[in-house]
């Protein structure tokens, strides 16, 4: 069993964890709330999205592929005599 992708998911899960914590704190903070830094705002939002569409697409093609491992491999039980 190859465990290295299971361990680039967690690593990519802790530091876009360390990145919503960081700017939830700017946020709870009031460094995002002046006027100057609005353009930035938008951006880290942005990225923000990206980062978990990404992520949220990567876990639902893993799931799709868990799921037709399961019917190929019932299918293949099926057919043997």
């Amino acid at each position: 069993m190859n465990i290295a992708p299971f361990i680039l998911f967690l690593f990519a899960l802790f530091a876009l964890m360390v990145v919503v914590g960081f700017v939830f704190y700017l946020f709870v903070s009031g460094a995002l709330h002046s006027v100057h830094l609005r353009p930035f705002r938008f951006a880290l939002y942005i990225l923000l999205l990206i980062a978990a569409m990404t992520g949220g697409i990567t876990l639902i093609q893993q799931s799709f592929e868990a799921c037709e491992t399961t019917v190929l491999e019932a299918d293949q039980e099926l057919s043997c005599p």
